[in-house]
């Protein structure tokens, strides 16, 4: 009996330490790891290409232009195939105030190319923070395309594949900015 009473008692002993010893362990590992990163470097990796829309943005600025346009969106619809087109941004200034598809229910500064028989609607655009206020409502400068899901592109044509791209055309300068006049009362 003293046996297992000596047992009992040497064991609580036994895994305070190896929890402290554990404890201990994780403290200097973290601390490690802390102070690891650092000299890891400071910057995430780049594993795959630059964004051609900040691309073209630095590009026009280093260039001293204010208006660069790039790819922003690709894609190939098979027949009768309908997607929701995704959101999309100039990545410094705005959309620029152009209708560059005409005919077609999309912002302007947006151009959509497709060999026909795809139907694309972009019914809303994004503002950006930069606001023109009047008496009666308030100009919203637009920055990109409707990021809440309400553009779609549909190829209507059921035998043949079909690509899709859209460009945007985007300024830096306020005053060649597409804008959106909000009435008052209207959530401007």
């Amino acid at each position: 009996m003293n046996r297992s009473a000596s047992t009992r008692t040497a064991r609580p002993g036994t895994r305070l330490a190896a929890k402290i010893a554990l404890v201990g362990v994780a403290v200097a590992g973290l601390a490690g790891m802390t102070t690891g990163a650092a000299y890891a470097g400071d910057f995430p990796e780049i594993t795959g290409p630059p964004d051609p829309g900040y691309v073209a943005a630095e590009q026009a600025r280093a260039n001293g232009q204010t208006e660069y346009s790039f790819e922003a969106f690709r894609y190939t619809l098979g027949g009768f195939a309908s997607i929701h087109v995704p959101g999309m941004t100039c990545p410094s200034g705005w959309l620029q105030d152009q209708v560059l598809s005409p005919g077609r229910i999309v912002p302007h500064g947006v151009q959509v190319i497709e060999p026909g028989g795809v139907g694309v609607t972009i019914p809303q655009t994004s503002r950006s923070s930069s606001t023109e206020k009047t008496s009666l409502g308030t100009y919203f400068r637009l920055d990109g395309t409707d990021r809440a899901g309400n553009a779609t592109a549909t190829n209507w044509d059921p035998f043949t594949s079909r690509e899709l791209i859209i460009n945007l055309h985007c300024t830096t300068d306020p005053s060649k900015a597409a804008t959106e006049f909000v009435p008052i009362g209207f959530g401007g």
